[in-house]
């Protein structure tokens, strides 16, 4: 039996969203999941209700969430467990306040696999993936290849 799980995501207008599409190209082969540009906002989840009342907690967060600009510039990197190579976005507050909001609306509706009980939402860092898993020996190269890329 297949599992299915769910994110919750901002998307990019369509040319935006061309212009990350060609990026991650070059470094696709790098990157675990094959899915549009997206900011995630919740991380894979599994419903432990039904999907309908998730969709009314969302739509009830929508409805309370004025419109907002999310500012993307400059490459950054993650070097922990994994290299990823990411956009980042500079005016955070918003984002993480949103993600916050999200998590408290579906708390007790969703398990979380990457999510402890413990887990600050201060350590959310939105941003916007090119490649992921990226090979330790292949990381300089992407990281030199990355370095004059400007993108606002």
């Amino acid at each position: 039996m297949t599992k299915i799980s769910y994110a919750v995501a901002l998307t990019f207008p369509g040319d935006i969203e061309e212009v990350f599409k060609k990026l991650r190209e070059k470094y696709n082969k790098y990157i675990s999941y094959k899915i549009i540009p997206h900011i995630t906002l919740v991380y894979p989840f599994t419903p432990t209700l039904n999907i309908t009342v998730l969709y009314e907690k969302l739509e009830e967060v929508a409805r309370r969430t004025k419109k907002f600009i999310i500012v993307l510039e400059g490459i950054e990197y993650f070097e922990v467990k994994v290299n990823v190579a990411y956009i980042a976005v500079r005016n955070t507050r918003t984002v993480k306040n949103l993600h916050t909001e999200i998590y408290n609306s579906l708390k007790g509706l969703i398990k979380v696999e990457a999510i402890f009980e413990d887990y600050d939402h201060e350590e959310f860092v939105p941003h916007m993936t090119i490649s992921d898993e990226i090979p330790y020996d292949v990381f300089p190269t992407i990281k030199r290849e990355l370095k004059n890329y400007k993108y606002k």
